[in-house]
């Protein structure tokens, strides 16, 4: 039984195959089995990225005995959410073995009986990002990280230099005046592009999706199709605003605020109405002392709903 468990935990693909009863696709083998120090990711957007990436640093953590992960997003909705597809993985595991290698679960932090961490963390963390000492790192939604030059160069590659450790960024092709795209575009890293065509092969899209709503998409917005599901980087040819000072805008520390919260002081309201290709959204913006303007709330309507409705949310 030991040596059976020793010869599943040797590949990351029979982990995820016999421990978690997760069969991976042919390109999610492949980014599970590279051992490469530097890999980028451009997955089509509902191709199991952020669940790969999971078990990849799980299986990480239970095969390096004392080792720490970090996982890092620029906003902090989108860390809880990874911080999710971590714990889903861990408790895929036979309850056994869950209890036997974990030492404790938390929202965003993970321990093992091995002495391994797995740390969750805002990309807008600066400070503490730079308290830890981590063996492998794993940055989503990289291009929207704002001043990513100084996290990577300053604060990230510095740290791995003295562990020799493993950098995985991956993110949707926002821009080409960022890190990431640098990062796809170098020769010492390994890539791994899955665009829709790859997710139509392993049948992880409908049929129906890609008769309708891709098709949709394409024809009413061939931009985000081409970032979303294509993987490409493009040029701002048709932007108002360039993708690379809107990713600069973000700021992982904003939450939102609920509908129906009384708040006070200046605030501007934006509404975009859309019915049949494009959604209605309303966006409230707070306005500080200094003139700065945060969004503090974002609604986004489904498609076919009433103008009434959006007016009447207002």
């Amino acid at each position: 039984m030991i040596k059976k468990l020793e010869w599943v935990l040797e590949d990351p693909v029979r982990f995820c195959r016999y421990l978690l009863g997760f069969n991976p696709t042919s390109f999610q083998e492949r980014l599970l089995k590279d051992q490469s120090k530097r890999i980028t990711v451009l997955f089509a957007r509902q191709t199991g990225k952020s669940t790969c990436l999971a078990h990849k640093a799980v299986h990480f953590a239970l095969t390096h005995p004392r080792s720490t992960t970090l996982i890092l997003s620029p906003v902090y909705r989108q860390v809880l959410n990874l911080g999710d597809k971590v714990a889903e993985s861990l408790n895929r595991l036979p309850s056994r073995l869950r209890k036997a290698w974990c030492k404790k679960i938390q929202k965003l932090q993970f321990y093992f009986r091995n002495g391994s961490r797995i740390i969750l963390l805002s990309a807008a963390s600066g400070d503490r990002i730079r308290g830890f000492t981590a063996d492998m790192i794993l940055v989503d939604e990289a291009a929207f990280i704002p001043d990513d030059e100084k996290l990577f160069v300053n604060i990230l590659l510095p740290m791995l230099s003295t562990t020799d450790g493993w950098l995985i960024v991956s993110s949707t092709p926002w821009g080409r005046d960022t890190m990431f795209y640098r990062f796809c575009h170098s020769p010492g890293w390994s890539h791994h592009v899955a665009t829709w065509r790859d997710a139509v092969e392993e049948g992880l899209y409908s049929r129906s999706f890609v008769e309708t709503d891709l098709k949709a998409l394409m024809e009413s917005n061939p931009q985000q199709f081409r970032i979303e599901y294509e993987c490409q980087f493009i040029p701002d040819l048709d932007s108002w605003l360039p993708q690379d000072l809107i990713a600069r805008c973000v700021d992982g520390g904003l939450e939102y605020v609920d509908y129906g919260t009384k708040l006070s002081g200046s605030f501007w309201i934006g509404v975009d109405l859309g019915k049949r290709r494009d959604h209605s959204a309303v966006a409230v913006l707070s306005e500080d002392e200094d003139g700065v303007l945060r969004l503090i709330h974002l609604k986004r309507f489904p498609l076919e709903t009433p103008y009434a409705s959006v007016i009447g949310y207002l």
